[in-house]
């Protein structure tokens, strides 16, 4: 029963920790998906002619950001109440919880700004993936190193990987809930970098999403993409 209790308390961080990725890439997949389907449907074209591109890719972005957050807020509740009917409530905390649901408004803005680019400047979601795969592949890497990142929440190595924004929200999430002596000033100059880069892709998205949503045919090239960012 103690080797279980502790098994328990190793793996409820690395929970936390898929919690807030599952939740994050499956919802924005969807972004993704409905504006290229909008996209080749031309039912963007008549979109725009009532909202402005940044209109359409912010009332998008909030929208699923809306289901994000309820999503969330239906399974920490019952990851609460269920921690709580089995004596496990040491496992399942308020702060646990709010940390969590700090980090994956803004992990969840800036996946959802990148997708939404993607799918702006792309005609098939197999184009769009390809174009994503790099910062999914990084997204990932958490997952690859969640015992080291545990077991030494305070090492050079997760302290590095947490002001990394892509996977800021990951790698925060399991540091606190695994150690909560993380020092506060960590958390916070976490956050800054992680909004900081949600402004800045929310930016880069909008400039990308005015000019790829009405294009067809190949995806742009990288230095077409630069191109797009230059236009006033």
């Amino acid at each position: 029963a103690e080797t279980g209790s502790v098994m328990i308390r190793f793996m409820a961080p690395f929970a936390y920790m898929v919690l807030l990725f599952m939740g994050t890439m499956t919802i924005s997949q969807g972004l993704l998906t409905s504006v290229i389907e909008e996209k080749n449907s031309r039912v963007v074209e008549v979109l725009l002619s009532a909202v402005s591109p940044f209109q359409l890719m912010g009332g998008k972005i909030l929208g699923m950001v809306c289901v994000g957050a309820l999503l969330m807020a239906i399974w920490g509740f019952v990851g609460y109440r269920g921690a709580q009917t089995r004596d496990m409530g040491y496992l399942v905390t308020g702060a646990h919880l709010t940390y969590v649901a700090l980090y994956f408004i803004p992990g969840f803005l800036l996946m959802a700004a990148f997708l939404a680019a993607a799918g702006a400047a792309c005609n098939t979601i197999k184009e769009a993936q390809s174009m994503a795969a790099p910062l999914t592949i990084l997204s990932i890497v958490p997952m690859m190193l969640w015992w080291l990142i545990m077991l030494n929440p305070n090492s050079v190595l997760s302290v590095t990987l947490s002001y990394i924004p892509p996977i800021t929200p990951s790698v925060m999430s399991l540091r606190v809930c695994a150690d909560p002596r993380i020092p506060m000033f960590q958390v916070v100059t976490t956050l800054i970098v992680l909004w900081t880069a949600v402004l800045a892709m929310i930016w880069l998205a909008g400039k990308i999403f005015r000019v790829g949503v009405l294009m067809y045919g190949k995806p742009p090239s990288f230095k077409e993409l630069c191109r797009w960012l230059r236009y006033t």
